[in-house]
Formats: C-alpha cells, sequence, structure tokens
C-alpha cells in the first residue's frame, strides 16, 4: 500500500470530534486497507494466521487499541474496521493470540453502533460476518478448550436476534457421536453439595432445608469443624474427618470475605467425597452441583434444561453463569461463577476423581498457582476460577446453555432487584464504554441512591455481567424486558434468609414439570387465593421455622390494649430481626444481659403445684412418707396375726413339746397342722369358682376376646 501516512494519531488528537464515520472520512485509505483485507481472506481463502504476512500488517500500532479504548474517536466504523484489523495482525505473531482476541471483542463492543450506520458496509465486515465469528471463537476456543479455527467465515444472512447456536457435544449427530442418539435419563436427579461453616450459618442452613433441600436428591452439607452428623434429616459431613484440609476460618473481614479461606480445598474435597459416593450407590444423581451457603437454587429447572437439551449424563460437561475475567490468562480462559452454583455431570466428577488417584492434583500454599497448567488445591477463596482452570486442563467442556434460548440469563450472579424493569435494571449495552479495557465504570460516589460498594453498583455488576455478552443481543431491542429467564436455576446473593425466602417462594411457580417416566418436578404456592373460603393452618414449629418474628408480634400485640396509641407504638417501636443481621448495626447496639432473662420452660404457665419441679421436689418427697408409714401399718398388722397364730399353736402342743423345738421347728410343725386341720375340713366338698365379672348395674358377663390376653376384656 506504501507509505499510508500516521493515520492512528488521529485516535490521540479527536476527542472532542465525534461522528458516525459517513459525513466525515478522516482515514480513506485506511478503508481502501480493510477492503483489501476482505478480498484476502474471501477471495483468495486465506488461512486466519496467514492474513497479516499477505497484507503487511506489520506496520499498524495495534497496542494503541487496548490502551485507548474510548468513545471519543472521529471515526467509529473506522474504529471497529482498525480492530479487526489488529485481529488479524496478532495472530499472525506467535504468542499472541491472547491479544488478537481482545482486539476482536473491542470491536464487539462498537458492532451494536456499526450496525446502524449506512455507510457501514463500504468499509468491509460487516457486523453479521464478525458477530458469526465471534460466536464461533466464544463456542470452541473458550467453552470447548479447542484452538482458534483456521478460516474466517463468510456471514451465513443477515444479523438476527435468536439465532441458533452451535450445537452442544452432546447434541451431535448420531454417527460423529454414539451415545448421543441415546434418550437422557433423568433417573438420578441432582445431588446438591452445600459448603458451609458451622455454626456461624445455621441461619442459611435452615433456609436451604425449608426451600429448595426436598427436591435435591440428597442434599449434604459439607464443613470443616467439628458438627453434629445431620441438621433437620440432611446430613453435615466434616471433611476434616476424611482428608488432609485446613479448618474454617475463625472471623471475617470488613466485606465479608473470610480470614483464612478454605474454599478452594473445601469445593474439590467435597466433589472427591460425592464421587467416591457414586461407587457405592445404586441409584446415581446425574448432576452434581457445588452450591454456597447463600446459594437459591432450583434442581427442578436444572433437570427441565436436561430434558430439553438432550444432556447426558455419561459425558463430561459444566453449566453454570459464563465469568470471563480471566480467560486471557492461560489455562483460565472462561470460569464458572460459584455463588450461582458449578453443575457437574456424572462423568465430570467421575473424571475429577480418577485425576486425583492419579496423583494430576498438585497441592499449593499459593492460590495464585491457578493459573500454572494444572489442577491446583491451595487454602483461598477462588475455588470457581482454580476448577475452571481445571476443567479446561482435563478438557471438560462448560455448556453454553446457561441462558434460555432467548438468550437470557437461568444462573444471575447480582441482585435480584437488578434484574426486573427499571432504572437500575442490568442489560446490555447501547454505546461503546468510556473506560480502558481492564478497568470497569467508576462509580458515582456523590450520588445518594448509589452504593459506596463499588462491587454492589447497578453500573459495575451492568458492566460484568454483560462483559463478552452484549454481541449476542445486537439486533434486539428489550427495552420492557427483562433479561432474567423464566425458569431460573441459580440465585447470588440475598441480603438475609428472610430475603432468600421470599425470592425463592416467588418463583416456585415457575418450576415446571420434567418430561420422564418416573420423576415429576413440580413446586406450588400455598395460598388462599386461588381456593377462597378456604382456611390455611399452619402448625407452630413450622411458623418457628420459617418466621419466627411473627411468633413475638404476636404475643406483644395481644398484651396490648387495643387502641389507636397502643397501635401506633406498635408500629413505630417494635422492631423485630431474624437472625444476626439488623438495622442498628451502625448505632453501637449493647448486648442484652441474657442472664437476667429466666429460661423458659414447658411448665412455666402451670400452676405451682403442677409444675415438675414442684412435683419432684415437694410432692415427692411427701408421696414417699406416706407410702413408708401405710407400709410401716400393713407390717404391723400382719405380725399381730402372727403373733396371735403362733400363740395358739403354743397352747394347743403345751409347754412340755414348745420346750423341746426351737422357734423355727415350732413355725414349721404349726404350718402342717394348719394345712392338714384345713383339708380333713373341706374333702368331699365342691370347689368353688370365682365370681363372674359383670357391668356395673348390669347382668350381663364380661368375657375374654383371646386366651393369650388376660387384660383383654369385651
Amino acid at each position: 500500500m506504501g507509505d499510508r501516512g500516521k493515520w492512528w494519531e488521529v485516535l490521540a488528537t479527536a476527542e472532542e470530534q465525534v461522528c458516525w464515520g459517513c459525513d466525515q472520512e478522516p482515514w480513506p485509505n485506511e478503508r481502501q486497507y480493510g477492503l483489501q483485507i476482505w478480498n484476502a481472506i474471501h477471495r483468495e481463502g486465506l488461512p486466519i494466521r496467514s492474513v497479516s504476512a499477505r497484507c503487511n500488517l506489520w506496520s499498524v500500532p495495534c497496542p494503541r487499541a487496548i490502551e485507548r479504548r474510548t468513545r471519543s474517536t472521529r471515526c467509529l466504523v473506522g474504529r471497529f474496521v482498525y480492530a479487526v484489523m489488529c485481529f488479524f495482525k496478532w495472530m499472525g505473531e506467535a504468542e499472541q493470540e491472547n491479544y488478537a482476541l481482545t482486539s476482536l471483542e473491542s470491536a464487539m463492543d462498537l458492532a451494536w453502533t456499526v450496525q446502524q450506520v449506512p455507510c457501514a458496509e463500504r468499509w468491509g465486515f460487516p457486523v453479521a460476518e464478525v458477530a458469526e465469528n465471534y460466536e464461533r471463537l466464544l463456542t470452541s476456543l473458550w467453552h470447548q478448550h479447542q484452538g482458534v479455527p483456521e478460516y474466517w467465515l463468510p456471514a451465513s444472512g443477515p444479523l438476527r436476534c435468536l439465532r441458533p447456536r452451535a450445537p452442544e457435544p452432546q447434541e451431535l449427530p448420531a454417527s460423529s457421536e454414539p451415545e448421543a442418539a441415546a434418550s437422557p435419563k433423568q433417573e438420578g436427579g441432582v445431588e446438591c453439595l452445600v459448603l458451609v461453616q458451622y455454626p456461624a450459618e445455621v441461619e442459611r442452613m435452615a433456609m436451604i432445608a425449608d426451600t429448595y433441600a426436598s427436591h435435591c436428591s440428597p442434599l449434604v452439607f459439607f464443613t470443616a469443624a467439628p458438627a453434629p452428623t445431620h441438621f433437620r434429616s440432611y446430613a453435615i459431613v466434616n471433611l476434616r474427618n476424611f482428608f488432609h484440609i485446613a479448618p474454617d476460618p475463625q472471623g471475617l473481614f470488613s466485606d465479608g470475605l473470610s480470614l483464612e479461606p478454605n474454599t478452594i480445598e473445601k469445593t474439590f474435597r467435597a466433589l472427591q467425597y460425592a464421587a467416591l459416593g457414586l461407587r457405592g450407590t445404586l441409584k446415581k444423581p446425574d448432576v452434581i452441583c457445588r452450591l454456597d451457603s447463600d446459594t437459591l437454587f432450583f434442581p427442578q429447572n436444572l433437570l427441565r434444561i436436561m430434558a430439553c437439551r438432550n444432556f447426558s449424563a455419561s459425558q463430561p460437561w459444566a453449566i453454570g453463569h459464563e465469568n470471563y475475567v480471566h480467560k486471557h490468562q492461560m489455562p483460565g480462559r472462561v470460569f464458572l461463577n460459584g455463588g450461582t452454583g458449578i453443575c457437574l455431570s456424572r462423568a465430570a466428577v467421575a473424571l475429577l476423581l480418577d485425576q486425583m488417584e492419579k496423583g494430576q492434583f498438585h497441592e499449593s500454599q499459593s492460590p495464585g498457582d491457578w493459573n500454572s497448567g494444572a489442577c491446583i488445591t491451595a487454602p483461598g477463596h477462588w475455588d470457581d476460577v482454580v476448577l475452571g482452570a481445571c476443567l479446561s486442563y482435563l478438557g471438560v467442556p462448560i455448556s453454553r446453555w446457561g441462558t434460555d434460548c432467548q438468550g437470557r440469563s437461568l444462573f444471575w450472579p447480582n441482585t435480584f432487584e437488578s434484574a426486573l424493569p427499571g432504572p437500575r435494571q442490568v442489560r446490555p449495552r447501547r454505546l461503546p464504554p468510556t473506560t480502558s479495557f481492564f478497568q470497569p465504570p467508576e462509580t458515582q460516589e456523590t450520588s445518594s441512591s448509589r452504593s459506596s460498594d463499588p462491587l454492589q453498583d447497578p453500573d459495575v455488576a451492568n458492566y460484568h455481567h454483560w462483559l463478552y455478552r452484549a454481541w449476542q443481543y445486537l439486533p434486539c431491542d428489550h427495552d420492557n424486558d427483562t433479561w432474567l429467564g423464566d425458569f431460573p436455576v441459580g440465585f447470588h446473593s440475598y441480603r438475609n434468609a428472610t430475603e432468600g425466602r421470599r425470592i425463592y417462594r416467588l418463583f416456585q411457580r415457575q418450576s415446571v414439570r420434567v418430561s420422564g417416566k418416573k420423576y415429576h418436578y413440580k413446586l406450588y404456592l400455598r395460598n388462599t387465593v386461588d381456593r377462597p373460603g378456604h382456611m390455611k393452618v399452619e402448625r407452630f414449629k413450622d411458623i418457628q421455622k420459617r418466621f419466627p418474628e411473627r411468633i413475638i408480634m404476636r404475643a406483644v400485640w395481644g398484651s396490648l390494649p387495643k387502641t389507636p396509641t397502643c397501635k401506633r407504638i406498635f408500629k413505630d417501636r417494635l422492631k423485630l430481626f431474624a437472625g444476626p443481621n439488623h438495622l442498628y448495626y451502625h448505632k453501637d447496639p449493647v448486648e442484652y444481659p441474657m442472664h437476667t432473662v429466666k429460661d423458659c420452660t414447658p411448665t412455666q404457665n402451670k400452676r405451682r403445684n403442677l409444675r415438675v419441679q414442684w412435683l419432684r421436689e415437694v410432692k415427692q418427697e411427701k408421696d414417699l412418707k406416706v407410702a413408708k408409714w401405710e407400709q410401716e401399718k400393713e407390717d404391723n398388722i400382719k405380725l399381730k396375726l402372727y403373733k396371735k397364730f403362733l400363740h395358739g399353736h403354743f397352747k394347743k402342743i403345751g409347754t412340755e413339746a414348745a420346750g423341746e423345738m426351737t422357734l423355727k421347728e415350732m413355725t414349721i410343725e404349726a404350718d402342717k397342722q394348719r394345712m392338714q386341720r384345713i383339708y380333713t375340713e373341706r374333702i368331699g366338698q365342691e370347689v368353688q369358682k370365682p365370681a363372674p365379672s359383670i357391668y356395673i348395674k348390669s347382668g350381663i358377663e364380661r368375657k375374654r376376646i383371646g386366651e393369650n390376653k388376660p387384660g383383654a376384656w369385651r
């Protein structure tokens, strides 16, 4: 092309002039250069890595594209083509593949603006073509851990919303994958592995037991500290009894993270424990999900995805919310967000166990070693990043069906309010970003409606959620729609257990039946809206599990006079919070002296003579004295009768005979004479039968039902 001039200097000088690329073309030579590359890859059919050598792209200053990736550019269309050119340049250079992918992502940030420009086609590289190749890279390179495709594909048609995705490994034809043709087996269900800290997270464990625990088959709590074996009939496993693992941390940082986290070790050891259990069970689960204690999960919706997408548990795969933060740091190209849940197929978990037994897992003291190209178990909190790198190392593909057919998220990592329609909703960007590539947007600290925490700011959440994902929605315009699927699988996170129960009940009706012969998964909301006139009765222990604060509210209201003043006091002054979290932490609350509060006992509301303590201390002693007195009285009567009997025998035998016998001999002789006398008197007489038992005030005889049941009368 010869000397094209320093056209790239416009990037640094045109901060105030912004155009759409049609009224002014500051880079006319660059447009011709882009058309030359267009002809090289389409007419000549050059491989992607050969375009740089054929078109002499060595002089293009592509590092400037990453340093200054801003909206203040005079020609956005030229900026779009410039980013595509840098992709081909870095693909032709050795070990520059990560920078090439970064340039292509930079082009996709401008795609929504460029597709609306009428003169965009004069520059070559239509948005539909770049989007289709970018989708192919996303599927093959980052989700299936394959290499960059060899050739650039022409667009199969105009860019349209809801275009079909690349097929999953389980959806390939039967000729290429023999096992894919078999129908999926949904007999095992979903096994839930919940990582908790006992007893600090008992409130969250109770929320899990009240919501989705009954739909897991089974649900197991994993901890690394002493704990009971069961919690509400759900097993608790102390991993330190089976594996060498660091104990649970004692305390939290100011941002809520553990002081000495051991989440990485707990994740891998929990999966290893579940994999060992698969070898000895007849009914094996199809999916094993690793969940946080603050994760809301819908196992029935996950089984619905498996049934609709033809997933097979006999093939290794993973599903969840895709996170692309570290994908350019090999080998962790993409990982699944741990907060929304990471679900692995039965074959993937078995593969992890097989590699553990072969010694492919290495222990380390630094969690930063996840990027070393092997499976690392180390203390730390980056368990989702480390697990993603390990899945990439083992070749386990990550399914892209973590969203529904309309591209809406099924694993929601942000707050629930950000998914609802409104100004704070998380939605795709419609303009190029105004910050650099590796820096999220700055929060507006001056705004009172926004949080001071950057991670909770809606702009930051929107940036991270749609990073490398917004290109899928270029032709879509869902202004009044939500970007959360109708049948969500996982949520993260919620403020407290009460809010978690509320969100779970909100989506219970949207958990639908899954196709299958034996197992149907369905949840119902218990309400009286659809059945007016019916009474809803709930037991005390169920209320205590769901809303313990309502019990105290009812007791306080029942003891107050029903006057307007008391109603106002009840509304304004009664503040109840379930659990340790409350709204008055910044007012330095003082802990109430609980030693002054008497314990509540079951018999506290009974009379004094009916309480257990009075019965045990007073009445029991009195009863013992009465029983002892009655026993002594009965013994005295028997002694008197026995003395009278011996005195009569003494008179009968005389003084001389009695003097020759001892007292024992005289007693035996007296008994023999008494029995002989009774026998002589009753000889020849009929034996008298006992009087029959009759019902009171009637002549009806009571008869036995069976001979072997002496107390059974009829």
